[in-house]
């Protein structure tokens, strides 16, 4: 079997609520689980995922091997798109598939008896019998119409499948004749396991059916092929705790069979997660329990035989032996492999139930990676655990909401920032999982999260210079409500912020004083700067743009930096430009840069240069030269260290609006038009051709992409400040409004005399630019190899790029669907991890990868067609068949209406000639009537 792409996978749980979502093959090597949309492999003994199939639209909902060893690399897989597909698991090709169901498949089973036999049934209850081998047209059956929830072939009689309906009924059909051999009632409920056992060294051959009624029943098959009695009913134990009416609608039960010579046992599942050892040869049934690990509903349990060598649990010194395993998967999002001579677990492997938003690692402990999960929770994840490789800590009570965004504390160990979708902002400690949620928070979903590590004189500055505006009990920066927090302040001379971005708009939080709502920075920027904003319709008020991303230049950067490093505020905005704040808030530059709204923003530093990596949902990814901006940021802190800058009026005689416009060619010159307006210097972003509107970031509703529209605004940059000790002549300012051709790029000098007109003014050196075929939503600096950038796209896939040669360095392959995040390891040179739609994270060794660059146009283009032109053959081969089903039903519905006819006709003739007699008879009669009585 060939091996996936990517290193390891933090996989996806396998779905709830299926009779048969999973099953391991005959040589017990692998366990298929069915996720979402696609088919997750895993090997047993390695205890590492091999690979996934993906080939159906919807979720996955019945998994089987085949029965016969020649063909135990042949997977069939049923989904609620309606469709059965055979798969190669060796090559993972797709082989052959239908989709004569018209409603969703629930139940499958494949044959001992005969190898390509597959048999599915549907919510409908109907059945439909598939040999994969031939081309025949398959066969349908619907005895009843109620929901299959259950079913399996029968290990004795190879026409014959066993079938466990919705309301309680057992029914065993001929599948060539379509007849109901037994019908087997006892069950009132909903049947959820049928299991055969396969091994006739007893004597007779048992059928066990669990139900949801709490019952068990064991059906004993007589030599003569007839259930002469029902062996036996095993009835759930009490539940240890109290049960609630949700846990009675939710309960499920399902068993298998305990594979030995001697005794005639199996394994079932229970009240909540425990699952029972049952031994059955006695006269009444006794059971063991086994240890506590699951905590929730057990929804599949597979014995299976461990390899002929010992092998070493990772969780027990106790070698293994033959026919002793089982797995089982649970609501708990657990895969747990089980000893069954001891009861308990030989490992267990965790999974994600809803799309992982955004990933990040501590620099305290950057083994561990922390995950923001739609189902609710965080995980902490250490894959670099010599003990267990998916050792992880999941926190999850007192979450009302998907996490959104988190962040690890910069000087605290084991203390995380998260955000919720509904706009909170919160604090926890992975240890105590003890939740500290913020005062108030966003109207909406937040999509950035970053600490700041401030020095105590530039929170007084700021504080100093809104000192005006924060004359209530919600002021930031204000006296700590936390002496604990405040005594680390003032001992270490720092303080640490938390910022947070959602519903346009980003806040500062002190995380001192959780009582103190979020103070929206645009106070602070107005502040700074006056007269900058957008105009708004009707009303001499400026608003600020629509902020979408945010990044702070300070932590990050310190290891490769000196310590009169310069701190900068990077926001990405809708309408796809970018703004550049002192750490004061002032504006130091603005930009457009991008078609539609800015995702991820993540500064770099590389030969004493810093660069700003931009993402969009145009599909781009922006490489800024910021040298010059942070250098002179850096002399005009130097100049003014112990307070902030004077600023005065520009008092120009004419002012500019300068529109910029974005060609979706990177090979193509950015243009700017001037013209004249009355006492204002704008910036405008237009387009060619029609306008557009700008996708809002990722939303998950119900496992569907949902785009959220923002139109694009255009941003007024305002420039009225200038420092008192610049030369430059206020009534005379004349700015440059010619850009940098690609091929003459302007390149800053240390010989280039710095300003405040041309820092402010010009556009910043875009230093490449790389394409994905669709949005791309996270970028990630190596710190290792500076000149590595690392993005994810909607694309699913991610991309390592050279900056410094403008290449490709390998694309990564593997995901089932959009990326949300994508991280570079702290640790490890060549690992980069990545996460998203698929509800997995992946591992990936970026020197193992063959592809170098996203797939083109024409690559996905051709993809498509090839499924399309798969479908459509499919389609036509199911429409021929029916057209061959019909005409013969004409010519059946044609024969018998000639034979009908003919008949008519026959029974006409025959009516006709009767007819004629009883005339001719009755003439006769009246002949002899007439005669005189002397003839007579």
């Amino acid at each position: 079997m060939g091996s996936p792409s990517y290193d390891f996978m933090f996989p996806t749980s396998p779905n709830w609520y299926l009779a048969k979502v999973s099953d391991v093959d005959t040589t017990n090597t692998y366990f298929a689980f069915g996720a979402k949309n696609s088919t997750h492999l895993l090997d047993i003994n390695e205890r590492n995922f091999v690979g996934h199939l993906l080939g159906h639209k919807d979720r996955v909902t019945a998994v089987s091997f085949c029965k016969n060893e020649s063909l135990s690399h042949i997977l069939i897989s049923g989904s609620s798109d309606k469709s059965v597909i055979q798969w190669d698991i060796t090559n993972k090709a797709l082989l052959s598939m239908h989709s004569i169901h018209r409603n969703e498949v629930l139940a499958l089973s494949t044959s001992i008896k005969v190898p390509d036999l597959v048999v599915s049934g549907d919510k409908d209850g109907l059945i439909v019998v598939w040999q994969t081998s031939s081309k025949e047209t398959q066969k349908k059956f619907q005895p009843v119409s109620v929901s299959i929830f259950s079913m399996e072939c029968t290990p004795y009689n190879e026409e014959l499948v066993t079938l466990g309906y919705q309301n309680g009924l057992v029914l065993i059909l001929n599948i060539k004749s379509g007849d109901v051999v037994h019908r087997l009632t006892g069950h009132v409920d909903e049947v959820q396991c049928c299991r055969w056992n396969n091994a006739n060294k007893l004597g007779y051959y048992y059928l066990a059916t669990s139900s949801k009624d709490k019952t068990i029943r064991i059906w004993e098959l007589n030599e003569n092929g007839d259930f002469s009695k029902v062996y036996s009913v095993l009835q759930l134990p009490k539940a240890s705790q109290a049960i609630t009416d949700n846990q009675k609608i939710r309960r499920w039960l399902t068993l298998d069979w305990y594979h030995t010579d001697k005794d005639l046992s199996l394994i079932s599942s229970s009240h909540g997660g425990d699952l029972l050892f049952w031994q059955l040869n006695s006269k009444q049934a006794v059971y063991k329990k086994f240890s506590t690990v699951h905590s929730r509903s057990v929804f599949n349990i597979h014995t299976i035989s461990s390899p002929q060598k010992d092998q070493s649990s990772s969780s027990s010194s106790s070698k293994s032996t033959p026919q002793n395993w089982a797995i089982s998967i649970s609501m708990d999002r657990l895969i747990v492999l089980w000893d069954q001579n001891t009861l308990k677990p030989i490992w267990r492997i965790p999974g994600l139930g809803g799309f992982v938003y955004a990933l990040d690692s501590s620099i305290h402990d950057p083994r561990r990676i922390g995950a923001a999960c739609g189902d609710k929770t965080i995980r902490v994840w250490n894959p670099d655990s010599k003990k267990d490789p998916y050792e992880s800590i999941i926190i999850w009570k007192g979450i009302q909401s998907k996490v959104t965004m988190i962040a690890f504390h910069p000087k605290e160990i084991g203390i995380v920032a998260y955000a919720l979708e509904d706009g909170r902002v919160g604090i926890t400690e992975i240890h105590s999982q003890k939740l500290s949620s913020f005062q108030g928070g966003h109207k909406d979903t937040v999509y950035e999260l970053q600490w700041r590590i401030v020095k105590n004189t530039q929170t007084t500055e700021i504080n100093n210079n809104n000192e005006g505006n924060n004359n209530n009990s919600n002021e930031i920066n204000g006296e700590s409500s936390s002496k604990k927090q405040s005594n680390k302040d003032s001992e270490s001379g720092e303080k640490v912020l938390l910022y947070s971005c959602g519903d346009g708009q980003i806040l500062e939080w002190d995380p001192s004083n959780l009582n103190l709502q979020g103070k929206n920075i645009n106070q602070y920027i107005t502040t700074k700067n006056p007269n900058y904003g957008i105009p708004s319709q009707g009303s001499s008020k400026k608003r600020s743009p629509q902020r979408t991303e945010f990044c702070w230049k300070n932590g990050e950067l310190e290891t490769h930096e000196s310590e009169n490093c310069t701190e900068l505020l990077a926001v990405g905005n809708s309408d796809g430009s970018i703004e550049i704040f002192s750490s004061d808030f002032q504006l130091l530059k603005v930009f457009h840069s991008h078609r539609k709204l800015v995702n991820r923003l993540r500064w770099g530093y590389q030969d004493y240069k810093y660069f700003l990596a931009s993402a969009s949902d145009d599909s781009t990814v922006k490489v800024f030269d910021l040298t010059d901006l942070a250098n002179f940021s850096l002399h005009k802190d130097a100049a003014e260290p112990s307070a902030a800058p004077t600023t005065e009026t520009v008092n120009t005689n004419q002012n500019f609006e300068m529109s910029i416009q974005i060609s979706e060619n990177p090979n193509e010159q950015n243009n700017i038009n001037t013209q004249n307006t009355e006492n204002n210097f704008s910036i405008e972003s237009t387009e060619k051709g029609e306008s557009e509107t700008n996708q809002v970031k990722i939303n998950e509703v119900n496992n569907e992409e949902t785009n959220s529209n923002i139109t694009q605004n255009s941003i007024t940059d305002t420039i009225l400040n200038n420092d008192n000790n610049s030369n430059l002549d206020s009534e005379n300012l004349t700015v440059s409004h010619s850009l940098p051709s690609k091929a003459e790029p302007e390149k800053s000098t240390s010989s280039t005399p710095l300003s405040k007109t041309n820092v402010l003014t010009t556009y910043p050196e875009c230093v490449q630019v790389f394409w994905h075929n669709k949005s791309v939503t996270s970028v990630s600096w190596s710190p290792h190899q500076p000149n590595y950038l690392l993005s994810g796209s909607f694309d699913e896939t991610a991309q390592v790029w050279d900056v410094l040669s403008g290449t490709g360095v390998c694309n990564l392959r593997g995901h089932d669907g959009r990326i949300f995040s994508v991280m570079w390891s702290k640790l490890h040179k060549n690992r980069v991890v990545t996460a998203g739609e698929d509800q997995s994270i992946r591992l990936w060794d970026i020197s193992k990868q063959t592809h170098k660059i996203p797939p083109s146009k024409e690559e996905v283009n051709i993809t498509k067609a090839k499924i399309k032109k798969e479908k459509e053959k499919e389609k036509e081969k199911t429409q021929e068949k029916d057209k061959k089903k019909g005409k013969e039903k004409e010519k059946e519905l044609s024969e018998q209406s000639s034979e009908i006819a003919t008949t008519q006709t026959q029974i006409t003739s025959s009516q006709t000639i009767a007819t004629e007699i009883t005339e001719n008879e009755r003439n006769n009669t009246l002949t002899q009537d007439n005669s005189s009585p002397t003839e007579i």
